[in-house]
């Protein structure tokens, strides 16, 4: 039999039961239609939810810290695991990580450019080598991130966040720091804040004198008249090797980012 006998055959059998015919492909086509929409139903309640989640936080990052134990019966805490290097070289073998970097926050310091000094010194150390793998670094005005080899030894290298430049302020100045305070950027359209520093040009220290440029707070009302010599501020010299653009989530603006092995 020829191939074309064949499909006159099929054609002439389907004709002749039209009704099983016509349910048949209408069952066919439910069918496949059902199966689609229900896939695609799953498929974008999945993606639903990886965005509403994304909005709060990366779905690629993970901040591990210490764990605390507390007793009730007594009162006490103690420190449960402990992070340390060994730590690190574990989760570093945990299959899919590309990075994995120790963070330190340096609180009790402050940046010194000219007159004016930094309102929030919110340094942070960490590895220069996993900091390519974060995406909030992704971004930046100019410059580079972190080099892994330092090979300047009198100064450190670091990488501002967006709002570090727009947050200094002269203590001599009445009201220059209240003028921060109320001085806001959201992201949208052109920043209409006063840049207090240029972080290509001036020279950036660091200092652990909490207390430097601002006024002595001398209380008049002491009957004393014993004279406290003012203590010699140590400087650090420091290197602006980056500047990030504005971060949507507020991740990076406020910060200031320094090698851990510094």
């Amino acid at each position: 039999m020829r191939i074309f006998d064949v499909i006159k055959l099929a054609f002439k059998n389907l004709f002749r039961r039209k009704a099983r015919t016509v349910l048949t492909l209408l069952g066919i086509t439910v069918g496949a239609v059902s199966v689609i929409i229900m896939i695609s139903i799953g498929l974008g309640l999945d993606e639903s939810k990886k965005e509403l989640l994304s909005q709060f936080t990366s779905l690629e990052k993970i901040e591990v810290y210490r764990r605390w134990d507390y007793d009730d019966s007594t009162g006490q805490s103690s420190v449960g695991a402990v992070l340390n290097d060994a730590a690190v070289a574990a989760f570093k073998k945990i299959k899919n990580v590309k990075a994995v970097t120790p963070t330190m926050y340096l609180g009790s310091a402050r940046l010194v450019s000219g007159k004016k000094v930094l309102m929030w010194s919110q340094i942070r150390a960490i590895d220069p080598e996993a900091m390519k793998y974060f995406e909030e670094f992704e971004n930046l005005k100019f410059g580079t991130l972190l080099p892994v080899v330092d090979e300047d030894e009198k100064t450190f290298d670091i990488v501002l966040g967006y709002n570090v430049p727009y947050s200094f302020y002269n203590p001599k100045k009445k009201g220059d720091q209240e003028s921060i305070w109320n001085e806001w950027y959201s992201g949208e359209g052109e920043d209409p804040r006063e840049l207090r520093i240029d972080p290509q040009k001036d020279q950036i220290k660091l200092t652990f004198n909490m207390e430097y440029g601002e006024a002595p707070n001398i209380d008049l009302s002491l009957e004393s008249t014993e004279v406290v010599p003012m203590k010699r501020t140590k400087f650090y010299n420091l290197n602006v090797v980056g500047y990030l653009d504005f971060d949507p989530d507020y991740t990076t603006n406020d910060y200031i980012y320094i090698s851990i092995d510094d």
